[in-house]
């Protein structure tokens, strides 16, 4: 096994156990005093993109998946990550630029779709955006994140029956989801508040199924 394996290994087992800022120091570390090679700078560049990112540390992951790209361009997986990135920090031009290039070098991949799809629903083309996600769902109908997604835009046009349904699918999908279930309680709070505000004729109520 050579170093950059060995170190790979090392940062997987740290990963696991939570422990994402040792793990970030030591690829660092790595990435400075060692001669690694091109494809070995591209690779730990890439995995420090991912791990600032659950970090929550933008820049840095930003910094890094450019790099990442730099040594690979063609790697559709380094633009949806970058893509990811931009879209946490709500830069969703530059968000949806990237992502849809990840779904052009890799046309089948459902999460790159339904990626470019709440990108460009939270651009503000709310119609577009409910269409590229009912496709991404018609692809993989078994994608949790997906469902969460279309949860949420149905809950913004009202339909709480849809809305419930895609929530109710996620959490059936993934029982232990944080996302699942979070997603599920924002609905059923919406729908309430809904019902609420149209029996006091604050607003013009429509029918709501269960």
């Amino acid at each position: 096994m050579n170093r950059l394996e060995q170190l790979l290994r090392r940062t997987d087992h740290l990963v696991q156990r939570g422990q994402l800022r040792r793990a970030s120091d030591m690829l660092e570390e790595m990435l400075a005093t060692h001669p690694l090679g091109e494809k070995g700078c591209e690779i730990i560049s890439a995995y420090l993109g991912d791990i600032y990112l659950s970090l929550y540390e933008l820049d840095r992951a930003e910094a890094n998946l450019k790099h990442a790209i730099e040594h690979n361009s063609a790697a559709a997986e380094y633009h949806y990550l970058l893509g990811i990135i931009l879209s946490a920090g709500m830069r969703w031009p530059e968000a949806i630029d990237m992502l849809w290039h990840a779904l052009e070098l890799s046309p089948q991949d459902d999460e790159y779709l339904r990626a470019v799809g709440w990108a460009v629903f939270n651009s503000g083309d709310e119609t577009q955006g409910r269409v590229l996600l009912q496709e991404a769902h018609q692809a993989n109908r078994s994608n949790m994140v997906t469902l969460t997604d279309l949860a949420l835009v149905y809950t913004r046009a009202f339909q709480f029956h849809d809305a419930l349904h895609c929530a109710r699918r996620a959490l059936e999908l993934d029982p232990q989801s944080s996302l699942a279930q979070d997603v599920l309680r924002v609905v059923q709070r919406f729908k309430l508040e809904y019902e609420r505000l149209t029996r006091q004729g604050k607003i013009k109520g429509q029918v709501i199924e269960a």
